[in-house]
């Protein structure tokens, strides 16, 4: 929301100095410094943004980083770094980051579930799990903080409580592929296999409809071994 209104500001001040005929060097010059440097800090996370969807993961972090140099307390920006470092497998980086987001504002639900994410790959998951509550006390229909926590659970062998969770995702959000998956799993660890099947089907199916065909095929694999069984 405040990107969106940042941009909207930016806008309506060059269209109003437009309208009056002010030369465009005569404009800038009259925009507070601060004013310049957020607009620019703006344009790195966009153009960071745009760099991520293509996989330069690399060119992100740079721009991302410029864009705290300018603006130290742009949370998302921290965030925003913080997924990239993930994604490319830093994850105490990436830790360190949402965690500097939440010093700067501990109400981003998306730092905690970022954070909870980082901390139960390298198999923290007790933090992981922390994190994945906050997030939920926060928001409790977040089917992304539910099906993470279930995720951890599930990883220390509490599959009861994995199983609430995930259950609880598919509630809130029934075309989450990543909580049929999970719990398909659950199901198959306990012996349901026919339950485990059908939430295999409909994660392949979701998947699929979501261009994600590696997970969809994975999910078909699944119930390949399931029914061979």
């Amino acid at each position: 929301m405040n990107q969106l209104f940042n941009r909207v500001v930016i806008l309506g001040i060059l269209g109003a100095f437009g309208s009056i005929g002010a030369p465009p060097a005569i404009a800038s010059a009259e925009l507070p410094r601060g004013f310049i440097a957020q607009s620019q800090a703006q344009s790195l996370f966009d153009r960071a943004v745009e760099k991520t969807e293509r996989g330069d993961f690399q060119g992100a972090v740079r721009d991302y980083s410029q864009a705290i140099e300018m603006q130290p307390n742009y949370v998302e920006a921290y965030i925003g770094r913080a997924n990239v470092l993930s994604k490319a497998g830093n994850q105490s980086g990436a830790i360190a980051d949402y965690s500097q987001a939440l010093r700067l504002n501990s109400k981003k639900i998306e730092a905690y579930i970022g954070r909870g994410s980082a901390y139960s790959a390298i198999g923290n998951q007790a933090s992981a799990i922390e994190d994945y509550t906050q997030a939920l006390r926060i928001n409790n229909n977040s089917a992304e903080a539910y099906v993470g926590r279930g995720a951890a659970y599930a990883a220390i062998g509490e599959f009861d409580r994995a199983m609430d969770d995930f259950n609880e995702a598919v509630e809130i959000n029934p075309a989450d592929g990543a909580a049929y998956f999970n719990r398909g799993l659950i199901r198959a660890q306990q012996g349901d296999r026919e339950a485990a099947i059908s939430d295999f089907r409909q994660a392949s199916s979701l998947f699929q409809s979501q261009g994600n065909n590696t997970l969809s095929q994975q999910a078909q694999a699944f119930i390949q071994r399931l029914q061979q069984n």
